[in-house]
């Protein structure tokens, strides 16, 4: 009977002790899955945002002091890679005082090398204008002129889009379909006008 007895005991201790064990088995699971769940939780709240897109386009308008003459234009540009640009513009001539019967209009093309990023820091500008002078009221009557040039200048661009910006170069002005009947005072044809020259541009306008 004492052996019996023991025996029973000793079931009954080994019952006890696993209980515990057994029971506690479920909270530690869910413990463990609640810390994971949280792991998950900080890990996304912690993830960095995105980068915004970078801008590639500018609307600028520059004004050009020709020196001695002035034009104004207003361009578009495209940056193309991390460092270059395309652009092209409309340019208008104004005239001497007594010559508005005589207008100047251009096209021009050009292309920008940026230092840092397109459309902010240091730039240097290779361009070609198709220039013209024509008469008023005969359209038909009207010089032709290739322009090309080159340029260096620094354009600042501020997080609103807003950018401003600077530049000097020469251009070289080659007529290339002449006229007879007008022009024939070449100092008053400044859209037109031959040889070297120098071209001071104060520029301002939008990224997006």
């Amino acid at each position: 009977m004492t052996a019996m007895r023991w025996i029973l005991g000793a079931l009954l201790g080994a019952t006890s002790l696993a209980s515990p064990a057994a029971a506690a088995t479920p909270a530690d699971a869910s413990v463990t899955a609640k810390a994971s769940g949280e792991t998950e939780a900080s890990g996304e709240a912690e993830a960095p945002a995105e980068a915004p897109a970078p801008r590639r386009n500018a609307v600028v308008m520059r004004t050009h002091a020709k020196v001695p003459d002035w034009a104004l234009s207003l361009g578009y540009q495209r940056a193309l890679g991390r460092r270059f640009s395309v652009g092209g513009a409309l340019e208008y001539g104004f005239q001497a005082p007594g010559y508005w019967h005589l207008q100047g209009v251009s096209e021009s093309f050009s292309s920008q090398v940026w230092l840092g990023r397109p459309f902010h820091g240091v730039f240097a500008e290779g361009s070609l204008t198709v220039a013209h002078q024509f008469l008023v009221r005969q359209p038909r009557l009207s010089s032709t002129a290739l322009v090309p040039g080159l340029g260096l200048g620094f354009r600042w661009t501020h997080r609103s889009g807003l950018t401003l910006g600077a530049s000097g170069g020469l251009r070289w002005g080659r007529t290339v379909a002449p006229s007879d009947v007008i022009c024939t005072r070449p100092k008053y044809c400044t859209s037109v006008r031959p040889g070297a020259y120098a071209n001071i541009t104060a520029d301002i306008g939008f990224v997006f």
